[in-house]
């Protein structure tokens, strides 16, 4: 049985370790902050992970094998580690949420903090991953997943290596075991759930693992690496210059493009200080001091991005960005110094660990305040809040529809006992009168048809009609279409709604988007001609037996966009004016409204 005792068994220091921190956080706080520059620089965190597994294994499999393991202290040192500068940084997101964000925004802030502190980031933001989810720039939290992937390795590495000890089993072989699924899963998954994959500590389990091998290698088998340690390091460096080379966001990540920086990580902390890598470039002194700042660096450089991001409405200039990460790197040192080191080394020491988890459970009931609306941001008034209860409206899809599986294609139901089918058929444009469906069904219960919602993003929602540039570039247009025939031949359909955004379509604009830009085979007058002869043929067909409602588009340009009726900035608060009704509708809107009907 393992005992209880004052320090944990440590390994020795090795400045290399701290100069690939500093390549990772480098890496990442560049792609972030100049992503068309460098788009393989969030390969970053790949390399945090691979060296995580290393140090913290190396702590565990010593302390175990001299019984000197405590699973208390363990954890003590984790929060005295963690905690001191990510209080600082979560204090100071507070705080900016609270004078820039609206409210819908503050209480998402709100979640978003609830599950940074509770160590389950990962798990939020890929549920929160889809259409309709807000730009990630508007996340001040988003870097926290994986702090949560770490913590949970934390949490249940200890664990299992106390009880194989214990039970005297195979530290290797488990290691080994668990890496290998961990990767066949992150390949598996990667397929039909790309997002998942990326964000799930199953499937990146296997990185933080490899280092946790390394570490039992280096401690019982050195024999296996210790040869040609200048051949490792140089291998290792040219794996990861390969991946930030080949790698980009459009890659499938992590999968087995994901080899390249963990197993260049895991060459060059084999190859040992000594390597000339490591001494040389790894090891000089602004290598190590960026990696000693590295922890605050990657927690400070997200939400300052954000936050300049959101006050500039996504405008930032070069100059800026150049300002940001500046004073990321003063910030980052001065927490360092001021605020981690005593909590750690210094006077508070002794008394860090209740003082540090005092402070993070008040943070939690903040957190929780914010996120159930009981505390209202700066930027807060009636009028702003009716603004933006209907700015979010398309976002929130209520329990009254289910997920329905329809020849691959995902439609959405109502929860009816009734047989008759009213099918609201459209690109994501229809999507925008779902609340009202909601409505009508809630006061309604019971009386209204099954109600079945069938959308798909950029397809022209008309058999026979020309794709447009963007859905032939997915080629799954055809197949929505394909669907919708066949969905609607069902007798039980009595009721046609289709809808979407023929003004996107069928209006030629200099401010149309590529998914509204005909393909390439067709002009713009014969794009049109043959939708309106395609559009009239489905219509005519499905008359005959159910009834058909075409829903046109709302007027759509500069005069009807809602942010016409706000004023002011993030800065100095908004207001909102007098809505006032818009009768000069376009006359193009007017002449194809005409058509249409």
């Amino acid at each position: 049985m393992y005992k209880i005792s004052v320090e944990l068994t440590h390994p020795q220091y090795r400045p290399d370790i701290d100069g690939l921190r500093a390549i990772a956080i480098i890496s990442v706080v560049i792609f972030h902050a100049f992503r068309e520059y460098f788009k393989s620089g969030f390969i970053g965190v790949d390399i945090f992970f691979v060296i995580s597994g290393f140090l913290i294994s190396t702590i565990l499999f010593s302390s175990l094998e001299s019984n000197r393991f405590s699973i208390t202290e363990f954890y003590i040192k984790r929060i005295r580690r963690i905690f001191p500068a990510l209080i600082t940084v979560m204090l100071a997101t507070i705080v900016f949420a609270w004078f820039l964000l609206f409210s819908d925004e503050f209480e998402r802030f709100g979640k978003h903090l609830t599950a940074g502190i509770t160590f389950v980031s990962n798990f939020v933001f890929w549920r929160e991953s889809s259409y309709f989810d807000s730009s990630s720039e508007a996340k001040p939290l988003l870097h926290f997943w994986s702090l949560a992937i770490e913590e949970q390795f934390y949490l249940f590495w200890p664990l299992l290596l106390a009880f194989m000890w214990k039970k005297s089993l195979g530290f290797l072989k488990i290691a080994l075991f668990i890496a290998v699924a961990s990767f066949i899963l992150n390949i598996i998954i990667l397929n039909n759930h790309p997002v998942a994959s990326f964000f799930l500590p199953i499937t990146r389990m296997w990185e933080l693992m490899i280092g946790s091998i390394l570490a039992y290698i280096l401690l019982h088998r050195p024999s296996l690496i210790e040869q040609n340690k200048n051949l490792q390091s140089g291998l290792g460096l040219i794996f990861l210059l390969a991946g930030f080379i080949f790698i980009r966001e459009g890659n499938d990540f992590p999968g087995w493009w994901a080899l390249l920086p963990a197993c260049g990580t895991y060459l060059i902390i084999s190859a040992g200080q000594t390597a000339w890598i490591n001494q040389k470039l790894l090891s000089n002194k602004f290598m190590v001091w960026v990696g000693n700042i590295s922890y605050p660096i990657y927690l400070w450089h997200w939400p300052l991005l954000s936050y300049a991001y959101i006050i500039q409405d996504g405008a930032i200039t070069t100059l800026q960005l150049v300002g940001i990460l500046c004073l990321t790197v003063m910030l980052s040192w001065a927490t360092y110094r001021f605020i981690e080191k005593p909590f750690r080394f210094g006077k508070l020491k002794s008394q860090s660990t209740t003082i540090l988890s005092i402070t993070m459970l008040l943070i939690l009931t903040i957190s929780l305040l914010i996120q159930f609306g009981k505390v209202s941001p700066r930027i807060d008034n009636q009028k702003l809040s009716i603004f933006l209860q209907a700015r979010n409206d398309i976002i929130k899809f209520d329990e009254n529809f289910v997920k329905y599986q329809f020849n691959q294609e995902k439609f959405f139901r109502s929860k009816s006992s009734k047989s008759a089918i009213t099918a609201v058929v459209g690109d994501s444009h229809a999507l925008q009168y779902l609340q009202r469906i909601e409505y009508l069904l809630n006061q309604q219960p019971g009386n209204l048809d099954k109600i079945y919602l069938a959308t798909h993003e950029g397809c022209l929602p008309v058999p026979g009609a020309p794709q447009t540039a963007s859905s032939l570039i997915e080629n799954s247009c055809a197949n929505y279409r394909n669907s919708i025939i066949e969905f609607l031949n069902d007798s039980n359909v009595k009721t046609i709604i289709l809808a979407a955004c023929w003004n996107c379509y069928l209006i030629q604009s200099e401010n149309q988007s590529n998914q509204q830009i005909q393909s390439g085979s067709y002009s713009q007058g014969q794009f049109k001609a043959e939708t309106m002869k395609a559009l009239k043929n489905f219509l005519a067909n499905q008359v005959k037996n159910k009834n058909v409602y075409l829903l046109l588009d709302n007027p759509s340009g500069e005069a009807y966009d809602p942010s016409n009726y706000l004023h002011g900035s993030r800065i100095s608060g908004f207001a909102v004016s007098q809505m006032k009704v818009v009768n000069n509708i376009a006359n193009e809107q007017l002449k194809l409204r005409s058509e249409l009907l």
